[in-house]
């Protein structure tokens, strides 16, 4: 505080920051957020996706890191929810200083400091614009998305929280081809009960009822920490402790999730799906638990479906290799495009000095589709694709010709996309 330099005695604050939420941490308090204005823009070195699941009932208007990766998971929930985020902003990210007015252009990745008034004009003019197309976009009728060949491919919805339950409900979608579970508890301090799983999962159905909503377990581990489950520390965690590896091993919280999801089957069409599984051996143990579950569930008299689909997502290599033996297993596959690129190229999504490795046209990736439609087709199960590349305008007509039947998107790209099939 009594330092010559004006710089270092700005960073007063940011050690007694440090020092309340280490104090926090070791008391195991609740961790409080000043924010008092209506209209922000959260600034920080890095930003996770429980962050952005934290700081939504702040009304955050956009996040500025200095570090990260249009492909992190961060991004693409931001994207969701349609809510501005310029990651590796190393070029502006010293000079913001607390209280100032900032223009965020998400198309371009410019941060703007202390804008003139004509600049904020435009852009509060962009923004009115862009708010009418959306809210034109859910008045607009019903489009089958069907090619002129005749070929009809389901667009659905991804969803990763609660508060996108309306925003998706204004779109015409065929249902929600991906929940990611973990993101709806992301702000929990304890691992969530099967009542309080049941009833969040029981929302999304009934609310979509009759249309399918596939609920995606938990994956945590990697870039998706969350505070109620520790692990150690990994020199690479991609490739570490994560998805369905976890749920294997902690058994009874596995079991906790499979009760409150079957129980919610009872109430529509709510579908089941597994992360990073890589083995017919995981999916046998997954199948015993299931049963397990299921005579649990009779014993205490709680309704279930038990037609209720299963499925697995394809996201690496070996699962796309084997997707003949995997097929046999389940209901369906959902290509999990984000993680089978990272790792069939070894690059690292949120890495960006390499970003231009990250290459979705690549013909390995599309080797690996290719095989994992044709094996589908040839078990009788369908094909869904989840990942970014389900967004990609360039790449619809391939998919499509590989055999993928459904696409699962942003709810804001979904009358988009259909408009991008009928032309094809």
């Amino acid at each position: 505080d009594k330092a010559e330099d004006e710089y270092l005695r700005q960073r007063k604050d940011d050690i007694v920051d440090v020092k309340e939420r280490l104090l926090g941490a070791i008391k195991k308090t609740q961790e409080s957020i000043n924010i008092t204005e209506e209209r922000v823009i959260v600034v920080s070195e890095r930003i996770y996706p429980s962050d952005i699941m934290r700081l939504l009932k702040y009304g955050v208007l956009g996040f500025v890191s200095k570090y990260g990766s249009v492909y992190s998971h961060s991004a693409i929930l931001a994207r969701s929810l349609n809510i501005p985020y310029i990651c590796q902003a190393e070029t502006n990210y010293e000079l913001i200083r607390e209280g100032e007015i900032l223009v965020l252009d998400g198309k371009s990745g410019e941060v703007f400091i202390d804008p003139d008034p004509k600049m904020i004009e435009i852009f509060t003019e962009l923004v009115k614009n862009q708010e009418e197309q959306i809210e034109a976009s859910y008045k607009t009728e019903k489009i089958v998305a069907c090619t002129k060949k005749g070929k009809t491919i389901k667009v659905m919805a991804n969803c990763n929280h609660i508060y996108e339950i309306d925003i998706i409900a204004k779109q015409d979608f065929d249902g929600v081809g991906l929940v990611r579970s973990e993101y709806l508890f992301a702000d929990h301090d304890a691992y969530p009960s099967e009542e309080e799983q049941y009833e969040l999962y029981l929302r999304f159905v009934e609310k979509f009822d009759p249309l399918p909503v596939v609920i995606r377990t938990f994956d945590f581990g990697a870039d998706k920490p969350n505070r109620f489950l520790s692990f150690d520390n990994e020199d690479n965690p991609a490739l570490g402790y994560r998805g369905i590896r976890i749920s294997l091993r902690e058994k009874e919280l596995f079991k906790t999730q499979l009760r409150a999801l079957y129980r919610a089957s009872a109430r529509g069409n709510l579908q089941i799906m597994f992360p990073m599984v890589t083995s017919v051996e995981q999916v046998t143990l997954i199948k015993k638990i299931i049963e397990e579950v299921l005579q649990e569930l009779e014993t205490l008299g709680k309704d279930y479906d038990e037609d209720t689909e299963i499925g697995l997502m394809i996201e690496t290599p070996g699962a796309a290799l084997i997707s003949d033996l995997l097929a046999d297993e389940v209901d369906f596959f959902s290509i999990g495009t984000n993680d089978l690129i990272q790792y069939t190229l070894a690059v690292d999504r949120t890495n960006a000095n390499i970003a231009d490795l990250y290459e979705a046209d690549h013909k390995a990736i599309k080797r690996l589709i290719k095989m994992t439609c044709k094996n589908a087709k040839k078990a009788k199960i369908r094909v869904a694709m989840c990942g970014e590349m389900a967004e990609d305008h360039a790449l619809l007509s391939r998919l499509i010709d590989y055999g993928v039947q459904e696409l699962s998107v942003s709810p804001n790209k979904i009358n988009r996309i259909k408009r991008q099939i009928c032309e094809l």
